[in-house]
């Protein structure tokens, strides 16, 4: 049950995450010159895989070894949307 609750909570933090990120996409959408953020998810048994290996090529994913199902979530990172917005004729 706990580990219920421990995905459960982890999810939760993610999505709080995701949430503040589209806020602040919804907040600044007139703003000219705005990017949006985008956040990316990942399982947590590979967050902590990654962490606790030290053998790992943190640059490759090719090498990642599935872990339990159902063990929760995290932000694996956010990045903003560079490309460019509709051309505006003034």
């Amino acid at each position: 049950m706990i580990t219920g609750l421990y995905a459960a909570s982890t999810n939760l933090d993610a999505i709080i995450h995701q949430q503040d990120a589209i806020a602040g996409n919804i907040a600044n959408a007139g703003v000219s010159g705005h990017k949006g953020e985008t956040v990316v998810f990942r399982s947590f048994p590979d967050i902590m895989f990654e962490q606790q290996s030290p053998y790992i090529d943190k640059t490759s994913r090719a090498n990642h070894v599935t872990g339990r199902i159902g063990t929760g979530v995290g932000v694996d990172w956010s990045y903003m949307n560079f490309q460019p917005g509709p051309l505006e004729y003034t």
